[in-house]
């Protein structure tokens, strides 16, 4: 039993038969003010506390749910492993589709030739971008890059991986 804003005095508790005060709650300005009574106890004995029957069977249901799950966690973090894996090799293909990016051809001679060379990132920020081609023979020989200022020099070397 419910009752808003006051208790009930003790000389009204003993005037209402078999009523006993619980709790009191308050919300905000609201005080509600709880009371057990002969039907409320039939009540709590018929049906019990429900509501911590219920969070028991839930936490139960998730416990069995998790020991269930654990049994097979080897395999689904192989297949989260494998889904990954599939989902970056897919997103860089669509990218390389949707950018004309070519694979390498790998020799065995001791060279790097790039024709029409992007660097990736630099490509994306920018209005224009000029492919450069690359030509190195490792013939012991050092190779040097000049230029003026912001003319390329740095993502030159980016894009051919120096």
């Amino acid at each position: 039993m419910c009752i808003f804003e006051e208790k009930l005095e003790e000389a009204t508790l003993e005037k209402l038969i078999e009523w006993e005060y619980t709790f009191c709650d308050e919300d905000g300005e609201t005080k509600r003010y709880f009371y057990r009574t002969p039907k409320t106890r039939e009540l709590d004995n018929l049906l019990g506390d429900i509501y911590h029957k219920i969070l028991d069977m839930e936490r139960a249901i998730t416990r069995d749910l998790f020991s269930h799950v654990s049994l097979f966690s080897t395999h689904l973090i192989k297949v989260s492993t494998f889904a990954a894996e599939l989902d970056c090799f897919l997103s860089m293909a669509l990218v390389a589709r949707q950018n004309n990016y070519v694979r390498p051809l790998l020799t065995e001679e001791n060279m790097l030739d790039i024709k029409n060379g992007r660097h990736v990132l630099q490509e994306m920020t920018v209005d224009t971008f000029i492919p450069n081609d690359t030509k190195i023979f490792h013939d012991g020989r050092v190779n040097i890059i000049t230029g003026p200022n912001f003319s390329g020099k740095s993502i030159y070397l980016k894009q051919v991986g120096q």
